[in-house]
């Protein structure tokens, strides 16, 4: 794909296209055979709508797709051209092919709902194209329109793959009641809203690096808020966390292979550094430290930042099951109630990937590759060779960290 589709200028719109916070969904020619068009635009027959049918640059394309968007074109589509194609694919009756692609052409700039574009993004500017200009900021979405039986809701699912974006006001395109569901706690809060300089709305969103959530828009008033609640959401988000600084015991409990290791951790590092044998386990690993809280400081709940986590922990606090961290961000809340002011013992039990086991298993018996019908190999399909493996790192890496809610 880094070479026959990402380069070429269909890869470089489709990107360019991601970034701006436009969406759209790639169209074959027997999908192009089954779109209709309606008031509300070129419709599937799944049911999506689409305002435009953006066709990036090209210099080969066949005469029958060309046909197929003059067909939507006269029945009232959209349709955007980054140049108009000159030539027919494939080789049969290839001049008498490439004329008919010419003069299509010709008809198709001739029609009104047609744009032959030497700037594409102005063009969909022009026509008011929906986009979310806040993806330009590092996240990824997808945006969905849900017909309920109460009322319509228009859903997106915002992820941030960078390390760009934490928290700011965003301007989305759908404007009403907002709410965020977080599919890991299965919670639904009320998003907050102000009125933006341009007068649009806009919407505070935390994200952090790893992070993803639904955000639903349905009729309805948003939960504006003024200027004072404002500064407090931004304070809420900056409060200084608290390092976990103790030392940590590590024991390891189960895994293979079986190890009795228990060491004391000034600072928080991968087990496989411990001994030899311990680059070569794959299992659980507990991990014990105590903390005190600070004086003066008591809201109704903490968030615990357990950093770098290879690869899934279960928290225990003062004997009391927190949760399971398994992606990032690698965080927890935890109710004021279990914490006491001194003393509180957390306990992480840490379980690693089978990598590291398969170096040595691979070394002690080689054989267990070899099957009746197939042989394992690797992804390039040489021999499948494990002991050439680095050692991954494993357990909690930290730093460990509690922020105030």
């Amino acid at each position: 794909m880094e070479q026959w589709l990402l380069p070429q200028p269909f890869g470089k719109l489709c990107e360019q296209l991601t970034k701006r916070g436009y969406s759209f969904d790639y169209v074959s020619d027997a999908l192009l055979k089954s779109l209709t068009v309606s008031k509300q635009g070129v419709r599937s027959p799944s049911g999506a709508t689409y305002q435009v049918v953006l066709v990036p640059h090209s210099t080969y394309f066949p005469e029958t797709t060309l046909r197929q968007l003059e067909r939507l074109a006269r029945q009232g589509a959209r349709i955007v051209f980054d140049g108009l194609p000159q030539q027919a694919s494939g080789f049969h009756d290839h001049q008498a092919r490439s004329a008919e692609v010419v003069q299509l052409g010709k008809t198709l700039q001739q029609l009104k709902t047609v744009t032959v574009s030497t700037d594409v993004f102005r063009s969909l500017t022009q026509l008011g194209v929906r986009v979310e200009p806040w993806a330009s900021e590092g996240l990824s979405f997808i945006r969905k329109q849900r017909t309920g039986s109460s009322t319509d809701t228009t859903q997106y699912f915002i992820t941030n793959l960078g390390n760009q974006f934490h928290q700011n006001w965003i301007t989305l395109s759908a404007t009403g009641r907002v709410t965020r569901f977080d599919p890991l706690t299965n919670q639904t809060t009320v998003l907050p809203v102000r009125k933006g300089k341009t007068g649009q709305n806009e919407v505070f969103l935390q994200l952090e690096p790893g992070q993803s959530c639904f955000v639903n828009v349905r009729s309805g008033t948003p939960a504006f808020v003024d200027a004072t609640a404002q500064k407090r959401l931004v304070d809420a988000v900056n409060r200084p966390s608290i390092a976990l600084q103790n030392p940590w015991q590590i024991q390891f409990l189960r895994g293979r292979p079986a190890l009795t290791t228990t060491a004391t951790l000034p600072s928080l590092a991968s087990w496989t550094t411990l001994s030899d044998s311990a680059g070569y386990f794959s299992g659980t690993a507990r991990y014990t430290t105590t903390f005190d809280l600070p004086v003066g400081v008591s809201p109704s709940s903490y968030r615990l930042d357990l950093g770098d986590v290879r690869e899934v922990a279960d928290v225990r606090l003062n004997g009391q099951p927190i949760g399971t961290a398994w992606c990032i961000p690698f965080q927890l809340s935890i109710p004021a109630s279990v914490l006491k002011p001194t003393g509180n013992k957390l306990e992480i039990d840490v379980t690693n990937l089978s990598a590291n086991y398969m170096r040595l298993y691979d070394r002690q018996n080689p054989g267990w590759k070899k099957f009746y019908d197939i042989n394992i190999v690797d992804i390039r399909y040489r021999p499948f060779d494990a002991t050439r493996w680095e050692a991954m790192p494993s357990g909690l890496l930290g730093p460990v960290k509690l922020t105030a809610n």
